[in-house]
């Protein structure tokens, strides 16, 4: 593959070839490893700590990484990193997450409803004074 400004490929051009043909649950990985460390690793190395909270860093991050900047500065690599099949994909992992999740909530409700709350509301003895 080389380049549009030469006949050299450019490490740029590699990956974006890469990205192309790496499989599903890697580009998952890869994505979330980008949109977690980047904003960690530029609130830490340019000690911006000190003036904001990270959650304003993670915001900005989004802001340059979403397409308006990150996808008009580069939509090849914008495209082949945060295409819509992997984004469909990676909401359907969040949302069997957050359904696992409201399932063992709701399992744990259950669980201190039926079973502890008899335990929890027997009547309590003056137990400190039986131990002398």
């Amino acid at each position: 593959m080389t380049s549009r400004r030469g006949r050299f490929p450019t490490s740029f051009d590699n990956l974006i070839a890469l990205l192309q043909h790496i499989k599903l649950g890697d580009i998952l990985l890869v994505q979330a490893a980008i949109v977690i460390l980047i904003p960690y690793l530029l609130w830490r190395t340019l000690r911006l700590g000190r003036r904001f909270p990270l959650g304003v860093i993670q915001i900005l991050t989004g802001v340059l990484l979403g397409p308006a900047m990150f996808g008009a500065f580069s939509p090849t690599l914008f495209n082949s990193l945060f295409c819509a099949v992997t984004i469909g994909a990676a909401l359907r992992v969040l949302g069997e997450a957050i359904g696992t999740t409201v399932a063992g909530v709701g399992v744990s409700i259950l669980f201190v409803k039926f079973v502890a709350s008899p335990i929890l509301n027997r009547p309590i003895k003056n137990e400190a004074l039986k131990a002398r």
